[in-house]
């Protein structure tokens, strides 16, 4: 098995020694203007199956032959007890199964019917949820097999917020509290941002092609200016960062990564 994962530079040595201890062999890295790419490669446990049939193959092919006449008259052998096991199944006489449906089928004496009322059809309450926040769009939605393979959401939302008061942080919260209610979850990992190509620049999914069509210069220099007001947040639902691990209790919100890097919990 191999991934494939983006960290923080200066985060390196935490993240090798975290999948170090799942089993993960570093096999490569990749610096990044702002992110480290790390590769990992884990051998995958030789499954039962595979196991028997390497014994299989082992013997000899007269072993092989015998081997597999004995299988087969084993399963002959179980086909014919359970033939005689189900009813009727001595030759004897038709099934009871069958005799139940043949009489089942034969009409009954009339006597005499019953009018019935309709049924009324079952109505449906309305969902009382109602979206009011700004209009946003998940412009990329990729699994993180890092953090447990949640759901990484990149939305794009309007191209101005006034951080000089905190309604932005409300609106950035109608955002995400409506993406849980979409999936049906608050475990989820998504960032809100102000531009596309920030999204594009930095998810584990389309950086590397996003690098090679605009250039090193156009991500080590534009993309970073871009990201003190354009990357408006990051939330993280139902993962510990810390400790590697999926957790029912880590729940935050870091607002402006890139400029004030102010950290809340909160769940939608």
């Amino acid at each position: 098995m191999h991934q494939s994962v983006k960290v923080l530079r200066g985060r390196e040595a935490a993240k090798i020694a975290e999948l170090a201890g799942e089993g993960w062999e570093l096999t490569g890295q990749r610096q990044g203007p702002l992110r480290t790419e790390l590769s990992f490669r884990k051998e995958q446990p030789e499954s039962a199956f595979a196991k028997l049939l390497s014994w299989f193959r082992a013997l000899a092919p007269a072993t092989r032959k015998r081997f597999v006449i004995a299988i087969g008259g084993l399963g002959a052998a179980l086909v014919i007890v359970v033939a005689v096991a189900l009813p009727g199944g001595d030759g004897n006489g038709e099934p009871e199964a069958v005799a139940d449906e043949q009489k089942a089928a034969e009409p009954s004496p009339v006597t005499g019917s019953v009018p019935t009322e309709e049924a009324s059809p079952i109505l449906s309450e309305p969902d009382p949820y109602s979206y009011k926040g700004p209009q946003y769009k998940v412009v990329i939605e990729e699994k993180v097999p890092a953090a447990g393979n949640l759901t990484y959401y990149w939305i794009v939302t309007k191209p101005e917020f006034d951080f000089s008061t905190k309604a932005y942080k409300a609106e950035v919260k109608a955002i995400l509290a409506d993406v849980a209610y979409e999936h049906g979850t608050s475990d989820f990992l998504a960032s809100v941002v102000t531009n596309e190509e920030i999204a594009q620049a930095e998810a584990i999914s389309t950086w590397e092609d996003f690098a090679a069509e605009r250039g090193d210069d156009y991500v080590v220099n534009t993309i970073p200016a871009m990201e003190v007001d354009g990357w408006v947040a990051s939330y993280v639902g139902g993962f510990d960062y810390d400790t590697g691990k999926k957790s029912d209790e880590v729940y935050e919100i870091l607002w402006r990564p890139y400029a004030t890097s102010e950290l809340e919990d909160w769940q939608p």
